[in-house]
């Protein structure tokens, strides 16, 4: 029988249209754990080497420039709430 997710705690949570999708989606049976694998080494392990390889060649691997780590010093220390700070900072990353 397929495994599901309980739906008592899903249905206090989300609204109804919403938990029905959830309710709907089933569980893996399996009781193996999930593993990390960084995808830049074929033996899916970091090393500090493989993420400067990455860094260098994924042009969407950026470093900030001196300007941009101006704008995130002044964001960082601007009296607002944490929140605030994070999502200006996601909207500023895309």
């Amino acid at each position: 029988t397929p495994n599901r997710i309980g739906g008592s705690i899903i249905t206090e949570i989300f609204e109804a249209s919403n938990s029905e999708r959830i309710l709907c989606i089933l569980l893996s049976d399996s009781s193996q754990e999930d593993d990390v694998v960084w995808q830049a080494k074929c033996s899916g392990e970091y090393t500090v080497r493989s993420g400067y390889r990455l860094l260098n060649t994924d042009p969407m691997m950026t470093i900030p420039n001196a300007d941009d780590r101006t704008i995130y010093k002044k964001l960082w220390n601007t009296p607002v709430p944490s929140k605030i700070k994070i999502v200006t900072w996601r909207l500023l990353h895309n």
